[in-house]
């Protein structure tokens, strides 16, 4: 089995290991991601937060970052990683109700956000900003809020931004000067160090606060769906989510629906499965 290693922003190279070890647990009410120990010598040049690719003959089979290292007396290295499916539980999912019977399995999680729709839970792990994002109301009398430094030099870019409202999220318009948001509604001005907000009231009460603003891909997991043995079947009952760990909650609901979790993984992506059988 070969190593490769990504530094972060830098490029991909190959590690000889002095040692390793692969665990892959299966995914039962928990996520449990997958983990790997690598022991390499001093010379070799990983760093924190790497990305680590396991390949076998050709094909990944284990994706992962560094999470911790340790360097002994002689300056050998040991690295801790884990799964990339593990940053599924470093994002915690808004506050948005799905009623029952009204989402499949493949919208649920899925990863894109689309204007008038319900989001899927990967969209909400990759592009919600998190509750309790610290801001200033800079209109009362209009609703704006300005978010200091999520501007276009940050790493929300030029992204398109997105408002949760208690059915959908909606794609925002893009005002071409900051007084325009007085005339606009559900719509956003950003210069390069600052990001603008309005919203109407009645679409997310207290949004500010709890959470209801996407940008999108400004978090990227880089976790994706894979294969769904039954794409079309349908939540069985309605879902509150408030919160959760985006990883735990999608292992119990598949979970409490029949379905079993895999990852697998190719190189620049990891993608979820949600299968019929434990053990593919």
């Amino acid at each position: 089995m070969d190593i490769y290693c990504t530094n972060p922003g830098g490029t991909r190279f190959k590690v000889l290991p002095k040692d390793f070890t692969i665990t892959f647990p299966k995914q039962r009410d928990k996520l449990e991601p997958r983990t790997m120990s690598l022991e390499t010598g001093r010379s070799v040049p990983i760093q924190q937060f790497a990305v680590i690719i396991a390949v076998d003959r050709g094909s990944p089979r284990f994706r992962g970052y560094v999470k911790t290292y340790q360097i002994d007396s002689n300056k050998n290295r040991s690295f801790e990683i884990s799964g990339i499916e593990s940053l599924l539980n470093q994002r915690y999912a808004l506050n948005y109700f799905y009623p029952k019977g009204t989402i499949n399995f493949t919208d649920l999680f899925s990863d894109t956000l689309t204007d008038l729709a319900q989001p899927g839970l990967l969209a909400m792990a990759n592009s919600a900003l998190p509750r309790g994002l610290p801001y200033t109301v800079y209109n009362a009398t209009e609703n704006i809020i300005k978010l200091t430094g999520a501007g276009k030099s940050s790493r929300f870019s030029t992204y398109p931004i997105y408002g949760q409202d208690y059915r959908y999220v909606r794609k925002m318009d893009e005002a071409t000067i900051l007084g325009d948001l007085v005339y606009l509604d559900n719509a956003f001005y950003r210069d390069d160090t600052d990001l603008y907000v309005k919203l109407k009231n009645h679409y997310h009460r207290g949004w500010r606060d709890v959470g209801g603003l996407y940008v999108e891909n400004a978090f990227n997991t880089t976790v994706k769906p894979g294969t769904f043995d039954q794409p079309t079947a349908m939540l069985t009952g309605s879902l509150q989510t408030d919160n959760d760990p985006i990883g735990d909650l999608m292992v119990d609901l598949a979970n409490a629906s029949g379905f079993y979790v895999h990852f697998h993984d190719d190189w620049n992506s990891t993608y979820i499965d949600i299968l019929d059988t434990e053990g593919r």
